[in-house]
């Protein structure tokens, strides 16, 4: 899962940072590290008439044991974290497991209703077979009898939650990987760590999955922006201003390889078993949860430009897409002056975006 959303003043958070920009009315701190493979980073606006400041200290102490308690829980690069244990089961086993894991499964079950399958946590399999996961060895191209091996084991019926030993439960072969969500959800239980301790103004950043509330540093709402999936990274195709949502970006332009001649991107269909072959670049999708928004970013992304729209539509999603209009999804762009991209968004958007 790769998120393409950054903050339009593109400051560089290293350490921790308390000072005041010329333009800022109220005290930000700042401070960031790296967590879950990529990074985080916390921005906490305190406001004028606050009787306490936030304790800083215990802000950041909680913000990495939360952190640690989810790659505890959820990574899959973490021998001994609970989806490891997991999937390492054999079939008709259970395993009693936090309850932030039931919460995510049972989130992941959620979209995947609504989305008609798009949404599949079981792509782990596929995944690795396909270079994305953990293995370095040559990639070789896989044949339809292998695809279809793998796609038997991304069967959601096999998949289960006994609540009442709090239990994940597998009646078949399956693995599950969460990287579709999980920092999503890292990002949520953050904001509710922080707003424990009394702040109501901040930001959460994980990885590109963003949670915002109150107001930024000048008063205003937090103005973020959705980058154009073009060769030229690092460039703003729309600015948005939020308060109180989260939003997620998922993009085929950074993560993917290049095989003969065509270019295969890291989201997998899973209900093809092959990575996505359509224009549909980039996907926003702001939400109440980071979660949610992470989840509802893959799936729709998975489904195309024309399905997601219908999608969206079904749903009442707040949601942006952007497609490439002058180059097949699997072939490579070959210079800069070939790219050209057009976006859409729903109703549901609309309010957020800053001209």
């Amino acid at each position: 899962m790769t998120a393409m959303l950054f903050l339009a003043s593109l400051f560089l958070l290293l350490g921790c940072d308390s000072q005041r920009a010329a333009d800022d009315l109220y005290a930000a701190h700042r401070w960031s590290g790296e967590t879950m493979g990529t990074y985080y980073r916390i921005t906490i606006v305190e406001d004028i008439d606050a009787q306490d400041g936030i304790d800083l200290t215990l802000a950041k102490q909680r913000v990495e044991q939360q952190l640690d308690e989810i790659i505890a829980s959820m990574s899959t690069y973490e021998v001994d974290s609970e989806i490891s244990q997991f999937n390492r089961l054999q079939a008709n086993q259970c395993l009693p497991v936090s309850q932030s894991l039931l919460d995510v499964v049972t989130l992941s079950f959620e979209i995947n209703a609504k989305s008609l399958g798009a949404f599949n946590p079981l792509v782990a399999p596929l995944v690795e077979r396909w270079g994305f996961g953990s293995s370095s060895a040559d990639f070789v191209y896989p044949d339809e009898n292998e695809i279809a091996r793998l796609l038997a084991r991304a069967d959601m019926s096999a998949l289960s939650i006994d609540d009442t030993a709090q239990s994940l439960c597998k009646s078949a072969d399956i693995e599950l990987d969460l990287s579709a969500i999980a920092k999503g959800y890292a990002v949520d239980r953050i904001a509710d760590q922080l707003a424990a301790l009394s702040a109501t103004n901040y930001l959460v950043d994980v990885g590109g999955e963003l949670i915002v509330a109150g107001h930024n540093p000048t008063g205003q709402a937090w103005r973020l922006a959705i980058e154009k999936p073009v060769f030229r990274l690092g460039e703003i195709e729309q600015l948005v201003g939020l308060t109180d949502v989260a939003i997620a970006t998922s993009g085929d332009y950074r993560n993917f390889f290049e095989y003969q001649g065509k270019r295969y991107s890291h989201t997998i269909d899973v209900r093809t078993g092959y990575p996505v072959q359509h224009n549909l670049a980039s996907v926003s999708v702001i939400a109440d949860t980071a979660a949610e928004a992470d989840a509802w970013a893959t799936a729709l992304t998975v489904l195309g430009e024309k399905h997601a729209r219908q999608l969206v539509d079904e749903q009442g999603l707040a949601v942006y897409l952007i497609k490439r209009e002058n180059s097949s999804a699997n072939e490579p762009e070959s210079t800069e002056s070939e790219e050209t991209v057009t976006a859409w968004y729903s109703e549901q958007f609309s309010p957020y975006i800053l001209q």
